[in-house]
């Protein structure tokens, strides 16, 4: 061997320097091609795919007490509780899937429900049955218990068939029956032996067993405050669908959105919800590894007009005025950001279409009139109610603010119609929403007509929506209704939309989720957890359907 090496040694050293020149030069040439063909080949025979791993970090100003599905009520609640609960059917984007259910069948009617279940697991291994499903909402239902979803299950009527199928029978039709049918399913033999007039202050409250995608991992309390909650994998999901990507999830509390905002720019990727517009610039500027998310809100801002406590207000040229004379486009740049749109009369998930704000104002003289706005101790509703007072002081009216807050706002301004001008917020997700806004049987508290607003006609149309809205009829039927409902709100100037806003999110940069275009709860972004993911890698094509990939996957965890 040696004798070889010396031999080689002996040719190279006798070869002419331009000869090892060129030598030197193949062997560089034969290396670059090689890579350059292992590149090529891995560019075209694989492809990146999720993979598992990584830590997703949600920070929040939401104290947490409850994390189960029968108490969780804050945004943040609800969002753990629907990753550690798993509920019938799961929200998937825009549509509604099966979770636990395997089928469910509907009646003619609509009114009864036949649902088999998926041979799910608890976390701890126990089986899921029909008797946990029934427990669950029963104890909803039971008064005793102040569940906060009481009203999504008090027309519903549930009976057991076996281990595996439950019969609901609906006392009335139900607009998104679905969504109640994502209501976390609580393990029965955990809760049953409890006094249900102390359940709200068990520790089951936290520490109970749940069958979702993820199980709880650890709980860290300061001042027998709850301030973070750690979640990790719960390997029996697999049994029933895809475990999540995401290894595990950390939800942390804070005192208030400055701190968050402030440990984002420090470095942290934190998710945090509702984010204030102004603080996008620092934010971006200072963390290169955080990205921004919208999303259009199911969610109206206006003024209401009352003309029993102000009786210019009955003039409708008057009200014209009022609102032509309003710069919307200024309050979505100056006061938003421009994340918002300009609102429809009825903003809906099936209507878009805003009122142009390229109005004629009409010059009347009202120098020195008075009026008042009523809003909520904002301060976005501050400076909005601020912009509105500079735009009617052109037109000669002298504008005073009247704040108050959240709690003394609706008892004593809302409860009691006590305002001239509102300026406040309505949720407009669906027809029931529209339809108790502007309704006349509405105008007397409980109801939500506060304007006190009458038309027979617009009545009439109200009732034809949700007519026709619960037997699921010809959409351009419910756009006419819609358009109809559009018109005479707006010709009658029954209040002054302003705008959609948009929920704002900051969000790790290598997060990759559903897209969301519009979303009605907060915590609807993070129900996507489950599918989205952080990490990836590389994989032959032939491995990257994501049946297979998944399947191998979730065997090896």
């Amino acid at each position: 061997m040696e004798s070889n090496n010396l031999n080689i040694r002996t040719i190279i050293y006798s070869m002419p320097i331009y000869r090892l020149f060129y030598m030197s030069i193949c062997v560089i040439m034969i290396i670059i091609a090689t890579v350059g063909l292992i590149v090529v080949f891995t560019n075209k025979y694989t492809t990146l795919i999720p993979a598992s791993g990584g830590i997703y970090k949600v920070a929040s100003i939401n104290n947490i007490r409850y994390i189960d599905p029968i108490f969780a009520n804050n945004n943040t609640e609800i969002s753990i509780s629907k990753l550690v609960y798993s509920g019938l059917l799961k929200k998937k984007g825009n549509e509604y899937v099966f979770d636990i259910a395997e089928s469910l069948n509907k009646s003619a009617d609509g009114l009864n429900l036949t649902i088999k279940l998926k041979k799910a697991k608890f976390s701890d291994g126990s089986d899921l049955t029909s008797s946990d499903v029934a427990y669950t909402i029963e104890l909803i239902q039971d008064s005793l218990i102040n569940s906060p979803h009481h009203k999504d299950w008090k027309n519903i009527e549930v009976s057991i068939i076996d281990k595996e199928n439950i019969s609901l029978q609906l006392k009335a039709s139900i607009n998104n029956i679905e969504e109640a049918l994502t209501q976390g399913i609580i393990k029965k033999s955990e809760w049953v032996t409890l006094p249900k007039g102390s359940l709200s202050l068990s520790n089951l409250n936290i520490n109970a067993i749940g069958s979702g995608p993820y199980k709880l991992s650890n709980t860290v309390e300061q001042n027998k405050i709850l301030n973070e909650v750690d979640l990790e994998i719960n390997n029996n999901y697999k049994i029933i669908n895809a475990l999540p990507y995401i290894k595990s999830i950390v939800f942390k509390v804070f005192s208030d959105k400055s701190n968050i905002y402030s440990e984002i720019r420090k470095g942290e990727n934190y998710t945090t919800l509702g984010v204030d517009p102004s603080e996008l610039a620092p934010i971006l500027k200072d963390n290169g590894n955080i990205k921004i998310i919208s999303a259009k809100m199911y969610r109206s801002f206006g003024l209401f007009f009352n003309p029993n406590n102000d009786k210019n207000l009955a003039d409708i040229s008057y009200r014209s005025d009022l609102r032509n004379s309003i710069n919307i486009d200024k309050i979505i740049s100056t006061v938003l950001g421009n994340y918002a749109n300009k609102a429809s009369y009825i903003y809906n998930k099936n209507y878009d279409n805003p009122i142009s704000n390229s109005y004629i104002i009409n010059k009347n003289n009202y120098e020195n009139r008075n009026i008042n706005i009523y809003t909520v101790n904002n301060p976005d509703l501050i400076k909005v109610a601020n912009l509105i007072k500079d735009d009617w002081s052109k037109i000669g009216i002298v504008a005073q603010i009247k704040t108050s807050e959240i709690g003394e706002f609706h008892q004593d301004i809302v409860k009691n119609r006590n305002f001239s001008v509102l300026l406040f917020a309505v949720d407009t997700y669906n027809d029931n929403d529209i339809y108790n806004l502007w309704h006349s049987s509405g105008r007397v508290y409980p109801g939500s007509n506060i304007t006190n607003y009458y038309s027979l006609t617009l009545d009439n149309n109200l009732e034809g929506l949700i007519l026709l809205s619960n037997n699921n009829a010809d959409k351009q039927a419910v756009t006419t209704l819609y358009n109809n409902i559009n018109d005479e709100l707006y010709k009658n100037v029954a209040w002054v939309p302003l705008y959609n806003p948009y929920m704002i999110f900051t969000s790790d940069k290598d997060l990759k989720i559903n897209s969301i275009t519009h979303i009605y709860n907060t915590y609807e972004f993070l129900e996507g957890l489950d599918a989205a993911y952080i990490n990836t890698e590389k994989v032959y094509s032939i491995f990257s359907i994501d049946k297979i990939y998944k399947k191998i996957s979730d065997f090896v965890h």
